[in-house]
């Protein structure tokens, strides 16, 4: 990354509505508050080679900064000084002809990005190999999947050299694979000298690919500053939000599946006291109550918990195998507790999801979203970055000269 700036960002206000006159305001004025800021004040600079990653709420302001930039709508007032040249990934099928081949968008949008007839016919190999699309680079786009759109779009932009890339939220739909080969190809047009504004609701991507982090709430700018401080504060603002929201709607999205012949009546998070509460300092004790009704015998079964992020990554899964037994479920009511004695789990809100099987394999009971916890932020641990916290043992020598 070099010290020339490619984007200048000063001043930048976008608003969505029909400003009226002062001496209307009092006929029209209903109307007039309809008026709203999308984008206030915003100031921001982005390097040569920089990835600038750009996270919020939904309705932070985030697609409408990207649109700004692309110049797909024009701002109130502030100014934006591009030096390059841009290509804008802000939708799927933008600037792509439905009834064109796959091939034939890829010749229209490298011209119309200024590429010549030589460039295009050196670099459309290039795209059509890192697309892998087979047969379909010659069908008509208007056939293709979202996931297809996709591998055609960053196709293009990641092979006709753009000094800018605006990137909006897009690469989620595509498959993993081809989601593992854009983040190396965005590594080597890093080094290349491309600049990167990526926009996303993965927090992990954000933090792995990108050089600095924009926090937006509300069209403005919290913070803006190394990945791992800006997500840091996402996170803290996000735990907060999802903790009230999972009190007030837990009953409604937990789901389940069971043969009929047990279920299980409630799911209670404990501290290691066995005290019920959903909040833990990290690498705290854990306790998971499973409360059942069963109408049969079950001897030996599985009872396994899963724990999951709230953007619905399986951390951990685990369960009692064949570790017990003597255990065993007995018609009537019933309990069955897990301990753990240091959850190592960085800060987040977490659900727990339960499956309890016969020695056969025959699921009896399966669950998500029966109960909820979050993990608070703690200077103490030296570690907020990641999913787990690892508290190991270091050792240092050195030899006298």
């Amino acid at each position: 990354m070099s010290g020339v700036t490619v984007l200048e960002v000063q001043g930048l206000w976008k608003h969505y509505g029909l400003p009226l006159p002062k001496m209307l305001l009092p006929f029209f004025g209903s109307f007039a508050a309809s008026e709203r800021a999308a984008l206030k004040n915003i100031h921001f600079e982005l390097k040569r080679g920089e990835t600038l990653g750009v996270i919020g709420y939904n309705g932070a302001g985030k697609s409408t900064l990207l649109k700004v930039l692309a110049g797909v709508t024009a701002q109130t007032r502030g100014t934006v000084n591009l030096r390059g040249r841009v290509f804008p990934m802000i939708e799927l099928n933008a600037g792509l002809h439905p009834d064109m081949t796959g091939r034939e968008n890829v010749k229209l949008l490298s011209a119309i990005m200024g590429l010549s007839r030589s460039a295009i016919q050196s670099t459309l190999p290039a795209i059509e190999a890192f697309c892998e699309l087979g047969e379909w680079f010659d069908l008509p786009v208007r056939t293709y999947s979202s996931g297809m759109l996709v591998r055609l779009g960053f196709g293009v932009a990641i092979n006709i050299r753009a000094d800018i890339l605006l990137i909006d939220e897009v690469l989620a739909v595509g498959d993993l694979p081809f989601q593992r080969k854009c983040y190396n190809q965005f590594e080597r047009l890093r080094q290349q000298g491309v600049s990167i504004i990526f926009v996303s609701h993965n927090i992990r991507q954000i933090e792995r690919i990108c050089d600095r982090v924009m926090l937006l709430h509300q069209g403005e700018t919290l913070c803006i500053g190394e990945p791992e401080e800006v997500c840091l504060r996402y996170h803290k603002m996000s735990s907060a939000r999802d903790m009230e929201c999972v009190r007030m709607l837990l009953p409604e999205i937990a789901t389940w599946q069971c043969s009929g012949e047990l279920t299980v009546t409630s799911v209670t998070v404990m501290d290691a006291n066995g005290s019920p509460t959903s909040e833990f300092m990290p690498c705290a004790g854990m306790k998971i109550l499973i409360q059942y009704q069963s109408e049969v015998a079950v001897v030996h079964p599985v009872v396994g918990i899963r724990i999951i992020t709230s953007d619905m990554m399986r951390i951990a899964d685990f369960s009692t195998g064949d570790r017990f037994p003597t255990a065993a479920i007995h018609p009537g009511t019933g309990w069955i507790e897990a301990a753990i004695n240091a959850l190592p789990l960085l800060q987040g809100v977490y659900s727990i999801g339960v499956t309890i099987k016969a020695p056969d394999g025959r699921c009896i009971y399966t669950g998500e979203n029966l109960a909820f916890f979050g993990i608070s932020y703690a200077a103490e641990t030296r570690n907020n970055f990641g999913i787990v916290h690892i508290d190991a043992q270091w050792a240092f020598s050195h030899n006298t000269l």
